[in-house]
């Protein structure tokens, strides 16, 4: 008995004193709920319910719409109830959420499964990210701490959607569904063990701490809404795109832009400490919109997969660029500030899927990615926007302390 009990303390011991990396691991189990959704989903909804480009949209794009109040929500619940609960709380809805999908009969099913993972996937990604940036070992780290939890994502989308493709060959869709089930409840048994971190002070004047939050992330949040169109290009109509030319490269589009986002956030990481003003992030959204134009025009595989790593490039960077600002204006609200920074991009990647669809749907695929590549060089002029707002909001409240 004595000897089992100091296997666990041990064991509680390590988790704890590594719980930035045992905290990715989370990350990737809890993700891998939505990476092996990319294949099965619109399996089930094109072959199975025989529906149209306009409803895949909406089922593979409904998900980042509710993780908006998601991530919001659990934004600010989380300075009352913790990070452990809401992480808990997270890896059993993307458990939930693929079995619903997997047992769905009709489309209407497959959508309140998706709207289930987006709930899941807003309040894990609002914990992951502040209990990441607050962790003693990334202190010195903000941008890698920050773009850490979506490099992951992005690691896993890579990854998971040939493994889905594998496994759907070889025992169908709905099997795969229940894989994915799988993923999130091994998390479960990690999260406790996690290192206990403070929250941050609570303001005793809401609307002070509610007006700060908002300030730092409105403008920047708008920004990343439009850079979520370029995920949504790719994983949504990366295999349609490749259908449309008869090439082969659709399938493999997913996979090209997931290795690129996670090869430039390791290699180049440390470089968004240095590089996060106004110029470069108006570079990296100029470099997204390109990427999709070439989706648009490419005729061939090579321009498509040019135009994936474009994208991957792009995005990679936008993310921690935008945060490392969010974080400067929030000060000791970054946590709640980045939840509601961070849910734009599920906003972005929800319009995109949409707006997509749509146009594909009553025009053609090439001219709503034309459209699509338009909509992000908005973020542009937003980028312009963000040295006018941090001086505002250092001299906003500058004169609410004084």
């Amino acid at each position: 008995m004595n000897n089992t009990r100091s296997l666990v303390s041990s064991g509680e011991g390590v988790i704890g004193h590594h719980s930035h990396h045992f905290l990715r691991l989370v990350v990737t189990l809890c993700y891998l709920a939505v990476g092996l959704s990319v294949i099965p989903v619109p399996v089930m909804v094109r072959q199975g319910f025989h529906a149209d480009e306009k409803m895949l949209g909406l089922v593979m794009g409904i998900y980042a719409f509710t993780a908006i109040p998601a991530r919001i929500f659990t934004g600010i619940a989380m300075r009352r109830f913790g990070y452990r609960s809401g992480l808990i709380a997270a890896a059993l809805l993307l458990s939930a959420s693929s079995l619903v999908c997997a047992w769905s009969d009709s489309v209407n099913g497959m959508l309140f499964g998706r709207i289930l993972l987006g709930v899941g996937t807003g309040a894990m990604m609002a914990v992951a990210t502040a209990w990441m940036v607050e962790l003693p070992a990334m202190q010195s780290q903000m941008g890698k701490a920050i773009g850490s939890v979506g490099t992951i994502n992005y690691a896993v989308l890579a990854l998971s959607a040939p493994l889905a493709t594998l496994i759907c060959h070889a025992w169908g869709a709905q099997q795969t569904l229940f894989i994915a089930a799988l993923f999130p409840l091994l998390a479960l048994l990690i999260i406790p063990k996690l290192a206990t971190v403070p929250v941050g002070p609570c303001e005793r004047n809401w609307q002070r701490a509610t007006n700060r939050v908002l300030l730092a992330s409105i403008v920047p949040g708008l920004a990343l809404l439009l850079s979520g169109i370029g995920y949504a290009g790719i994983v949504s109509f990366g295999l349609e795109i490749g259908v449309s030319r008869h090439l082969s490269a659709g399938a493999s589009l997913v996979l090209v832009f997931g290795i690129t986002m996670v090869a430039a956030r390791v290699l180049f990481g440390n470089l968004t400490h240095r590089f996060s003003g106004s110029v470069a992030i108006m570079v990296v959204f100029a470099l997204e919109a390109a990427g999709l134009l070439l989706l648009a025009y490419s005729q061939s595989n090579a321009g498509l997969w040019t135009g994936a790593v474009a994208i991957g490039l792009a995005m990679s960077f936008i993310y921690p660029m935008l945060g490392i600002r969010v974080s400067h204006i929030a000060g000791s609200y970054r946590g709640s500030a980045l939840s509601v920074f961070g849910a734009f991009i599920n906003a972005g990647i929800g319009a995109g899927s949409i707006m997509i669809g749509f146009l594909s749907a009553h025009w053609t695929l090439a001219a709503a990615l034309k459209m699509a590549a338009l909509s992000v060089l908005g973020g542009c002029l937003l980028a312009a926007l963000l040295p006018v707002l941090e001086l505002f909001c250092e001299r906003y409240f500058s004169e609410q302390v004084g």
